[in-house]
């Protein structure tokens, strides 16, 4: 991949006027270009290359005929283009949907139908999945498979490194505003079916800011992806980005291969669940890399005889717990002073977040007696795709 000098105050200043998550990506290669932005099975990008490619993507899919509102579909194991398609995809003012790698076509499909995306990327698994169900393509409103590497005996899709490579770089961004949908996540929540999630430029913004501040990140972190990245990118890939964090990304989780990317190359930060926590502490070297200085979990309840664990095994590690849904990220925040002092509980609101613990009646309850967490806050999504009735059973005065 040739060098590229990034983008220039010009590019930068048409990017203004509002809250867009592409300039998140473009402030980092304006300001640091040659920063180490991705490493993956031992090759990297600086900032300036990834937004080079970002800038590409758009322009591939602009010639593929991709408009503002149009969706543009992910479906992948990680990957570092995972980035790319969620800061590229909304150059043109339209919205990237990742989807759930671990879906078989049929579970997919369920999603698909909904969004109806135009141009479809897909690679491992998947792509083979995509390529034994060709004929059922346009019933979903897919026009353009592009393929990060090319299925068996398939030939009728482009390659992505082939689109990007003759494809010129997206001059101006299209215009968008902070409410301009730009996200579609997958949530099935307690009904079984997924529903699609629209975040806006805005809502992904306040959430990435909210999360740096709030986890107490450095600019320049080196932080390590093995969370799947079609959950974890609203609190980590995209909040780090905004940090100019270099991000070393693996294929998928195991303990090993963890904290050997964490020595090898001096992570200093990585998200987590209790359930990964739970096997890194299991494999732990008999010397924690010195270079690990955060880890923030979030997704289940901790249980307390595991954080009492991790606090006594890496004693020099800050370990920060948050809590939200892919509904609305940014509600409350353990900090590391607070891991033993309150076990059992996941912290104060963070900034902007107004939470209410209600009844049946939507009345506040007494201290004392359990009832529901209601919130309010900058990082609310924009409700459920194409579904106003599932929106209106969870969103009410906001």
């Amino acid at each position: 991949m040739p060098p590229n000098p990034g983008p220039g105050r010009e590019s930068m200043a048409e990017q203004g006027g509002s809250l867009r998550i592409d300039a998140v990506l473009a402030r980092a290669a304006l300001s640091e270009p040659g920063r180490e932005a991705l490493v993956y099975c031992g090759k990297s990008w600086t900032y300036a290359q990834v937004y080079d490619r970002a800038c590409r993507l758009a322009g591939a899919l602009a010639r593929l005929g991709i408009e503002k509102g149009e969706r543009v579909a992910f479906w992948a194991e990680n990957r570092p283009e995972f980035a790319e398609v969620l800061f590229g995809v909304p150059m043109l003012g339209a919205i990237a949907s990742p989807l759930n790698h671990w879906w078989t076509w049929s579970e997919a499909t369920v999603a698909l139908e909904q969004i109806r995306p135009k141009v479809l990327i897909v690679g491992g698994k998947a792509g083979a999945a995509v390529a034994e169900h060709q004929d059922r393509l346009g019933a979903v409103g897919i026009e353009h498979v592009v393929c990060l590497e090319r299925p068996p005996g398939v030939t009728a899709f482009p390659l992505y490194e082939d689109l990007l490579e003759s494809a010129a770089r997206l001059g101006t961004p299209v215009p968008a505003t902070a409410r301009d949908p730009a996200l579609i996540l997958f949530t099935s929540g307690s009904t079984g079916r997924p529903k699609g999630a629209v975040h806006t430029h805005g809502s992904l913004v306040a959430g990435a800011a909210l999360m740096a501040l709030e986890l107490g990140l450095h600019d320049g972190e080196r932080t390590l992806h093995f969370l799947p990245l079609f959950t974890s990118c609203l609190e980590h890939l995209i909040p780090l980005t905004l940090m100019r964090a270099t991000h070393i990304v693996l294929p998928q989780f195991e303990a090993a291969a963890v904290w050997a990317a964490i020595q090898a190359h001096e992570v200093t930060h990585f998200d987590a669940v209790p359930t990964t926590l739970r096997r890194l502490l299991e494999g732990a070297p008999t010397v924690i890399p010195k270079s690990l200085r955060l880890v923030s979990y979030a997704s289940e309840a901790m249980p307390p005889a595991l954080i009492t664990a991790l606090l006594q095994r890496m004693p020099e590690v800050q370990f920060v717990q948050f809590y939200g849904m892919t509904e609305q990220l940014c509600l409350t925040i353990q900090s590391a002073s607070d891991q033993l002092r309150k076990l059992g509980t996941v912290g104060r609101p963070m900034l902007g977040a107004g939470l209410r613990i209600v009844g049946a009646d939507d009345k506040e309850v007494s201290a004392g007696e359990s009832g529901e967490i209601v919130a309010r806050g900058p990082t609310l999504f924009a409700g459920y795709w194409q579904d106003e009735a599932a929106t209106a059973q969870i969103v009410r005065g906001g």
